[in-house]
């Protein structure tokens, strides 16, 4: 049963025009038959909403704690479930952390080799000359 969509009148089946108002009719097309199996017919999952301005304070304020927050971050990024806005937030957290971890390296170590040159310097200084 389908009605006019200028007069709303009740179309007689396999009509193309309305006959009180001339308007055409607009069918909406169904599949073809076997079609189901389709991924343009399959019915998709909506869109996940993301996380809330308190989600992300939480995890943030989670991620600050030494061991507890570590543990949360992996776990999180190796999660595939079904927030993936905290898995993306807990990836992108690790790779700051792990960038961090080993730009404070590099600066003790240089900081440890600068130490022992000017240390041993003044120490070896008397017995060359």
């Amino acid at each position: 049963m389908e009605f006019c969509k200028n007069c709303g009148l009740l179309l007689p089946e396999g009509a193309d025009h309305c006959p009180q108002c001339g308007a055409p009719v607009f069918s909406t097309p169904q599949p073809p038959q076997g079609a189901a199996e389709h991924p343009f017919y399959m019915e998709q999952e909506p869109p996940r909403a993301g996380m809330s301005t308190a989600g992300y304070l939480g995890c943030l304020v989670l991620f600050v704690i030494p061991v507890v927050g570590l543990i949360f971050m992996l776990v999180w990024s190796l999660d595939s479930g079904r927030h993936p806005a905290r898995r993306n937030l807990a990836r992108a957290y690790l790779i700051r952390t792990l960038i961090l971890a080993a730009l404070f390296f590099v600066v003790v170590s240089l900081l440890l080799l600068v130490a022992s040159v000017s240390v041993s310097y003044p120490v070896y200084y008397p017995y060359y000359y």
